[in-house]
């Protein structure tokens, strides 16, 4: 991979600047590299996609990139009304004739799911700790629910940590409506009303936080197949039950439950469960009051994408 500097010219002639040897991860058509902001020196992560490659792929594709980009403008818009710290930071968007650019808070610490293949969690996190992530994940989702975006494919992979702070992000399958049919995600955290109904909600993403904080304290898939058509009648049919209720307290046992509910009608919302007893002494926690206030006092400026 060449350790050539690639410089590109963002939205308001910003000046950013990276290296293919500093590649992140990559796709079938996108990949993301750590760069930097030239004008204030700020460690960015770069998102290119490769419009050639996309044209391979077809206009149902092309169309989702269009939706991620849109979705990200409007996250940056709520962002600079309504600060979440919890959500990875947006900074740009912009195109040239070959490339579509995202720019985007770069996480220094990994993902969830590098926390989970640590061999001291190979039992799971002790649920003091996991319950402190799990709350900066609850408050993502509520913060989208607020404004009516699911984000459909909530997973360890797509939760970053920037100094310590987890945030959702990964906006590739986000969409604002009020329903939705098309079938997204990633198995083993996809809601049953995926493949029973014909339509679904914004409910699908407190499933999918359910299942993962099941992960969190269990170091542990609940529902696992020999392939994702095993994976879908496993959710569909099998009961959620906890094996070892009591290795966790009554609370974090009433948020499962709760929250990995086949009935959509009787599961706990976005806004309930950031509710919960639960985060009481979490929300009072100075280090959290300290995360909420700074991603109050900084400003983001809304990029829109040319």
């Amino acid at each position: 991979m060449s350790s050539e500097q690639k410089q590109i010219r963002g939205s308001n002639n910003t000046i950013y600047q990276y290296k293919e040897s500093d590649q992140l991860g990559s796709g079938s058509f996108a990949s993301v590299f750590k760069g930097t902001n030239n004008d204030n020196g700020q460690e960015v992560a770069i998102k290119v996609i490769n419009r050639q490659a996309l044209k391979k792929y077809g206009d149902e594709i092309i169309q989702a990139i269009g939706d991620e980009v849109n979705i990200l403008q409007q996250i940056a818009l709520m962002q600079k009304e309504d600060p979440c710290p919890f959500i990875v930071k947006i900074y740009d968007c912009f195109q040239t004739t070959n490339n579509i650019y995202i720019v985007l808070e770069y996480c220094n610490q990994g993902n969830l799911l590098n926390v989970l293949k640590q061999p001291k969690y190979s039992k799971g996190i002790p649920e003091q700790e996991a319950i402190r992530i799990f709350f900066q994940i609850v408050s993502s989702i509520y913060y989208l629910s607020k404004y009516d975006i699911v984000h459909r494919d909530i997973k360890p992979e797509n939760i970053f940590i920037n100094n310590g702070v987890y945030k959702l992000g990964d906006f590739g399958f986000a969409s604002q409506k009020k329903l939705y049919q098309t079938t997204l995600g990633t198995y083993p955290y996809m809601a049953p009303e995926f493949f029973k109904e014909p339509s679904y909600d914004k409910l699908v993403d407190v499933w999918a936080v359910g299942i993962m904080y099941h992960e969190m304290l269990f170091n542990e898939l609940y529902f696992m197949g020999t392939s994702q058509f095993d994976v879908s009648q496993k959710i569909c049919n099998k009961a959620y039950i906890i094996k070892c209720e009591n290795l966790i307290s009554k609370q974090s046992q009433d948020i499962l439950k709760r929250s990995i509910c086949k009935d959509r009608s009787l599961r706990i919302t976005a806004e309930q469960l950031y509710e919960h007893e639960a985060f009481s002494a979490i929300k009072k926690d100075s280090q959290i009051l300290k995360i909420i206030q700074d991603s109050h006092l900084s400003q983001q400026n809304l990029i829109l994408i040319g």
